[in-house]
């Protein structure tokens, strides 16, 4: 095949708790491993949610690598709507979860103004498309947590409609 996909989810496992928006580094060993998947003798992109840790994280694997990022809205985390930025606790009283079998995409969690998983996952969907398009011989991707379950679904070829009850989070 043309395109090989490597998949970070924020950032590489051993750097997810050090990350942080004042200590966005990584060590030399991650990007050695980096630069001997994504060699720069082969072209490679770098596609990342357009929000800032994880474009930042973005960032600094583009520096190891010497690649652009291409930052984007498709590959956002779910919104939450009226639960944005308000404590966890918040979003816990008001979470109507899905149900246990049945209509998972399109359930609607309770909270006003949020993404329901299926808006999220045809949104994902169509920047995978986009990526996998694309004919360079790496594509790298940073993006979330919620996200990332959708990434892969996408990059395996996933119908849509089967990926309801999904999570590759681990």
């Amino acid at each position: 095949m043309w395109w090989r996909l490597r998949l970070l989810d924020r950032q590489l496992p051993r750097q997810r708790d050090r990350l942080r928006e004042t200590d966005a580094h990584l060590d030399s060993r991650d990007a050695h491993r980096l630069r001997r998947h994504a060699s720069t003798s082969h072209p490679s992109r770098r596609y990342s949610s357009d929000l800032r840790r994880t474009a930042r994280t973005a960032e600094v694997i583009g520096e190891r690598l010497g690649v652009e990022p291409v930052l984007g809205r498709r590959l956002r985390e779910k919104s939450y709507g009226e639960a944005g930025g308000r404590p966890q606790d918040w979003l816990a009283r008001r979470f109507v979860p899905p149900p246990a079998v049945g209509e998972r995409l399109e359930h609607d969690e309770g909270i006003p103004g949020a993404e329901t998983k299926g808006a999220m996952a045809r949104r994902v969907y169509a920047a995978m498309d986009s990526i996998l398009e694309s004919r360079c011989a790496h594509q790298i991707v940073v993006t979330h947590g919620g996200a990332l379950t959708f990434v892969i679904a996408a990059w395996i070829r996933m119908p849509l409609e089967a990926a309801g009850y999904v999570d590759f989070r681990g």
